[in-house]
């Protein structure tokens, strides 16, 4: 188990943000922040990763909406409406 420094609440071990507050597990708390705001490598990543999931959900949400066109013209094909 994995105490969150912020709320000082218990986490699971794997958990890499606090089901509680929202935290970063392994943050400095709030209240203890450090002069020195450096940039992790995990939040660059984090945001290469953000970028791709924006992509690929674009890319989901075009195929959704062509596949629910899709549906309607096949209902309305049945229906024997032109």
């Amino acid at each position: 188990m994995n105490t969150c420094n912020n709320c000082q609440k218990e986490n699971d071990s794997h958990s890499k943000f606090c089901i509680f507050c929202g935290s970063p597990v392994d943050s400095v708390s709030i209240d203890q922040s450090d002069s020195s705001d450096t940039i992790a490598s995990e939040d660059i990543v984090s945001v290469d990763n953000l970028e791709n999931l924006t992509h690929q959900l674009s890319s989901m949400n075009k195929k959704f909406v062509q596949l629910e066109n899709r549906i309607l013209r096949l209902e309305k094909t049945l229906s024997g409406k032109p």
